[in-house]
């Protein structure tokens, strides 16, 4: 099983409550978002933009784009940035305690680093991708909302005024990600596309390729079962 993959259910209202690390994360992305802004559209200076993570800059040597990205914001988006922290506060706290306070960091540093070397990588054989500009933690955060909804998939989650379970909230979002695909071209989705692929890897450890054939191998067994089941059936009634 994924070290990701452990759960033990806590109480709703426990989840509400902010912990240590979530805590630090609404803070950092906060501060560095508005200090971003501050060098980005009022100091105007040009070393801001290479902080984002430019698939095309990344393969010219600027390395440090895949950890710096998610310290940034799209200056021209402030509304996404609200959102991710809000997600962030709602179900960051629910996966720092199934976790863990190392794991949650561990699992949130991973999907950030390889989302940004999945970006990367696409934009080699991609033009508009290795040109477009990545801001802000969206992957992670997405990576969040996805391992809540494997762990209590059957949890009841409030969406606006109706509540949904945490699985049919996983299938909305990946919905929002493809309306906002269809808008903007898919190069303008990738961190969340990406981060919610490499968080259910991570979660359901297929990322692993003997426990994905394992796992394989265990659904095509019980499709035969069924199926051996279904001819008995008919053949005693």
């Amino acid at each position: 099983m994924s070290r990701f993959a452990e759960s033990a259910p806590q109480s709703p209202i426990a989840s509400m409550r902010p912990t240590l690390w979530v805590k630090r994360l609404l803070i950092a992305h906060a501060v560095s978002y508005v200090v971003f802004l501050i060098l980005a559209s009022w100091v105007k200076w040009p070393g801001a933009i290479d902080l984002a993570l430019i698939p095309s800059k990344v393969e010219s040597g600027y390395v440090w784009q895949l950890a710096t990205y998610i310290v940034t914001g799209n200056p021209l988006d402030p509304g996404s940035f609200l959102f991710d922290l809000l997600a962030l506060f709602f179900f960051g706290p629910e996966m720092e305690r199934t976790f863990g306070p190392r794991r949650f960091l561990g699992f949130y540093a991973l999907v950030a680093v390889v989302t940004a070397v999945l970006v990367v990588t696409t934009g080699f054989v991609s033009l508009s991708v290795a040109r477009f500009p990545y801001f802000g933690f969206a992957a992670p955060v997405v990576g969040l909302i996805v391992a809540f909804g494997v762990h209590y998939p059957t949890r009841q989650v409030l969406l606006v005024l109706w509540p949904v379970k945490a699985w049919t909230l996983v299938l909305i979002t990946l919905g929002i990600i493809a309306l906002y695909g269809l808008s903007r071209g898919p190069e303008s989705v990738l961190l969340p596309a990406y981060g919610a692929f490499v968080a259910w890897l991570l979660t359901t450890g297929y990322w692993n390729p003997r426990r994905a054939w394992t796992r394989f191998r265990t659904w095509r067994l019980k499709r035969e079962l069924r199926v051996v089941r279904g001819r008995d059936d008919k053949y005693w009634n």
